[in-house]
C-alpha cells in the first residue's frame, strides 16, 4: 500500500474542492481526483450571489475571489422589447453585491488554496475501487494504490438519468457591448439566454433551451444564440462589435428523479446529489454548501460511525437545507421558458417590484445549517 488519506475528493469542482479544504482545515489528510488536466474550462453562468461571502472567507478565498471576479450589482429580466425589470443584488446590504467568474478561474482559486492546506492533487487521473475498498489510481505518470477511510463523488449531475429536460450552452466573448455589472435574463419561448462579465472584462453568454427549439435551430448552437439576438434587437446590438473567444459547448439539463446521497458506499455532493435549475443562477451557491455540509458531518461525527450514520444526517440535513429550493427552481425553470407567462409575470414584477425582490432573496439567502 503506497498511501492512506482519511478522505479521497472525485472531482475538482466547487463542491469536491469545498469539501476538500473544509476537511483539510479540520487537520484530515485529503485527495482529490480530476479526470480532466487543470484548470479546465466548464459551461456555466459563473454567477456567485452575495450570500456566499461569509462561506468563501471560511474557505479563505474571498479575498481573492474578489480581487479577480467581475462585481454584479443588478439583475435585469427580459421578457421582450417592451418588458423588463431591474432590481440591485445586494441582500439589503450595498457592499454585498455577487460576482461574475468563470468556472476555469474560480476552481483554479479553490484548487490553489486546497493545495495551500496540504490537499494532494491527482489530475488527467481515472480510478477504480475493487471490493475490498482499495482504491486504483491511473494517470499518465503510472498507477498508484491508495486507501481512504471516506470516498467522496463531486462528479456533476448523474450519466445514467434517461431523460433530459433541455440543453445548455456556453460561450465567452470580448468587445461587448453588455451592461456592466449586470446579471441579465432574455426569456423566449422554450428558453432563457443569461449574460454578465467575467473576469478580465470578458463576456458570459449561457443559455438553457428546451429540446424543441434546440431541434427547430438544427441541433446548431450558434443557431440558437442568433435566435435570441434576433428575438431582442438592443442585445443583438450588443455583440455586434463582439468577438467569440470560446465557441459554444453544450451540455444536456437534467434532474434526477430524487435526490441521491451515496452510491456504492461513496458520499455525493453538488449537482451528483440533486441540482437547481440554471435560471436561478445559484448552482455555485449549492456547489459549495453542500461539500462544506458534507464536510462538517464528518468532522463533527466519530471515526467508527457507521457510513449509513453518516448518510442518514447528511440526507436529513441536506433536505432541510437544499430540498424546497431545488423543488421551486424547477417550477420556476419550467414556467420561465413559457413566453406568455414570463412576460406576464414580469408585467406584474413591474407592478410589484418588491415580490422580485422577495424573491430573489429567497434564492439567495445564505444557506446556514448547524450539524
Amino acid at each position: 500500500m503506497n498511501d492512506s488519506y482519511d478522505t479521497l475528493v472525485i472531482g475538482a469542482g466547487p463542491a469536491g474542492l469545498a469539501a476538500a479544504i473544509s476537511l483539510a482545515q479540520g487537520g484530515w489528510r485529503v485527495g482529490v481526483v480530476e479526470r480532466l488536466a487543470l484548470p479546465r474550462e466548464k459551461i456555466c453562468g459563473g454567477f456567485i450571489g452575495p450570500e456566499n461571502r461569509s462561506l468563501l472567507e471560511k474557505l479563505g478565498v474571498l479575498e481573492e475571489v474578489f480581487r479577480v471576479a467581475a462585481p454584479l450589482t443588478k439583475l435585469t429580466l427580459h421578457a421582450d422589447t417592451r418588458q423588463s425589470i431591474s432590481i440591485p443584488i445586494n441582500l439589503n446590504n450595498e457592499h454585498r453585491s455577487g460576482f461574475g467568474i468563470s468556472r476555469a478561474a474560480f476552481d483554479h482559486i479553490l484548487l490553489m488554496r486546497a493545495r495551500e492546506l496540504g490537499v494532494a492533487i491527482f489530475d488527467q487521473c481515472s480510478y477504480s475501487i475493487d471490493q475490498e475498498r482499495i482504491i486504483f489510481l491511473k494517470m499518465p505518470s503510472g498507477q498508484e494504490k491508495i486507501q481512504a477511510r471516506h470516498v467522496i463523488e463531486a462528479t456533476g449531475s448523474p450519466k445514467d438519468i434517461k431523460e433530459k429536460s433541455g440543453v445548455g450552452a456556453g460561450g465567452i466573448f470580448e468587445n461587448c457591448a453588455s451592461p456592466a455589472e449586470e446579471v441579465s435574463l432574455y426569456f423566449v419561448h422554450g428558453g432563457h439566454l443569461g449574460i454578465n462579465r467575467f473576469e478580465s472584462g470578458r463576456v458570459n453568454a449561457c443559455y438553457v433551451v428546451d429540446d424543441w427549439l434546440f431541434e427547430a435551430c438544427n441541433k446548431n448552437m450558434a443557431a440558437v444564440f442568433a435566435h435570441f439576438l434576433d428575438h431582442y434587437p438592443s442585445l443583438k446590438e450588443q455583440f455586434e462589435n463582439a468577438r467569440q473567444v470560446s465557441g459554444f459547448k453544450g451540455i444536456s439539463v437534467c434532474r434526477p428523479e430524487a435526490a441521491r446521497f451515496s452510491r456504492e458506499g461513496n458520499f455525493l455532493v453538488g449537482d451528483a446529489v440533486d441540482c437547481l435549475n440554471p435560471v436561478i443562477g445559484g448552482g455555485n451557491s449549492q456547489a459549495l454548501a453542500s461539500g462544506t455540509l458534507l464536510a462538517q458531518i464528518l468532522l463533527q461525527n466519530p471515526a467508527a460511525a457507521a457510513f449509513e450514520q453518516l448518510e442518514q444526517l447528511y440526507r436529513r440535513q441536506w433536505n432541510k437545507s437544499f430540498a424546497a429550493r431545488v423543488r421551486a427552481s424547477w417550477i420556476w425553470g419550467q414556467l420561465s421558458h413559457q413566453h406568455f407567462l414570463a412576460r406576464n409575470t414580469i408585467r406584474v414584477f413591474r407592478w410589484h417590484e418588491a415580490w422580485l425582490t422577495q424573491l430573489f432573496r429567497y434564492n439567495h439567502q445564505p444557506l446556514e445549517f448547524q450539524v
